[in-house]
C-alpha cells in the first residue's frame, strides 16, 4: 500500500485548522486591543459602560473580517489568514463602522435600559420586551453581516431589507445566532483569555454554518 501523503494525514489536516483558527483569533485580539484594554483595566459596571461603547468600535469590523476569512475557509478549504483578514478588514470598511457604531448604540441603550429595569423591581415585566429587541437587533447584524459578505455589489438597501426578512421569518436562526454571538461578547468580558483567543473564530464558524442554511434557502 502507499505511503499516504502527509498533508492529506487526518492529523496534519487537523493541525492547520487550528493553526489558521487561531492565527484569526490573533487577528481579532489585535484590532479589538482597546476594547481588551478597557475590559481590564474597568470594572464592569453601570457607569462604564459609554467607556465599553467607544473602545467597542473596532469590535464590528473585526468581527466582519473573522466571517469573512471563515467563510473563505468554509469554501475553499484554505486561507492566507494576514493577507484575507485585512482585505476583508479593509472591505465596506466605512459601512461595516457605520452599522456597527448604530447596533452598538442601539444595543447600549436596550442594555442601560435592561439594568435600570432590573434595579427598579417595579419594571421588571419590562425586560423580556427588551431581551426580544436584543436578540432581533443582533440577529438582523448578523444577517446582514453575512448577506452583504455573498452579494459585495448589492446596494446596501437591499442587503438590509433581506436581512429584516429573514430575521423575522427565519426565528429560531436568529435566536441560535444571537446565542452564539452573545457567547462571544460574554466571554469576552467573564474570561478574556478565552473571548479573545479561543472562542471568536469556532463560534463564528457555527454562526456562519446557521447563515449559509439560511443563505441556500433564501438566494437561489
Amino acid at each position: 500500500m502507499n505511503k499516504e501523503n502527509f498533508m492529506d494525514n487526518i492529523y496534519a489536516k487537523i493541525f492547520q485548522y487550528v493553526y489558521w483558527f487561531l492565527m484569526l483569533n490573533i487577528c481579532f485580539f489585535l484590532t479589538t486591543l482597546p476594547l481588551f484594554i478597557s475590559i481590564f483595566a474597568l470594572s464592569i459596571q453601570l457607569e462604564n459602560l459609554v467607556l465599553f461603547f467607544v473602545s467597542s468600535i473596532t469590535l464590528g469590523p473585526a468581527i466582519r473580517a473573522v466571517m469573512g476569512c471563515v467563510n473563505q475557509l468554509i469554501e475553499t478549504k484554505d486561507i492566507s489568514v494576514f493577507k484575507d483578514y485585512f482585505f476583508y478588514l479593509k472591505s465596506h470598511f466605512t459601512e461595516h463602522v457605520v452599522s456597527w457604531m448604530v447596533y452598538d448604540l442601539m444595543l447600549f441603550i436596550i442594555i442601560s435600559d435592561i439594568l435600570m429595569f432590573v434595579m427598579n423591581q417595579l419594571f421588571l415585566a419590562g425586560v423580556p420586551l427588551f431581551v426580544v429587541l436584543a436578540v432581533l437587533l443582533t440577529g438582523l447584524m448578523i444577517n446582514t453581516y453575512y448577506f452583504r459578505l455573498k452579494n459585495p455589489d448589492h446596494k446596501y438597501r437591499l442587503i438590509i431589507k433581506l436581512s429584516a426578512y429573514c430575521t423575522l421569518k427565519k426565528w429560531w436562526y436568529t435566536i441560535l445566532n444571537s446565542v452564539l454571538f452573545g457567547l462571544i461578547i460574554l466571554l469576552m468580558f467573564l474570561k478574556p483569555q478565552f473571548g479573545f483567543f479561543i472562542t471568536p473564530s469556532l463560534l463564528i464558524f457555527l454562526i456562519l454554518k446557521n447563515c449559509k442554511v439560511l443563505y441556500k434557502q433564501e438566494v437561489k
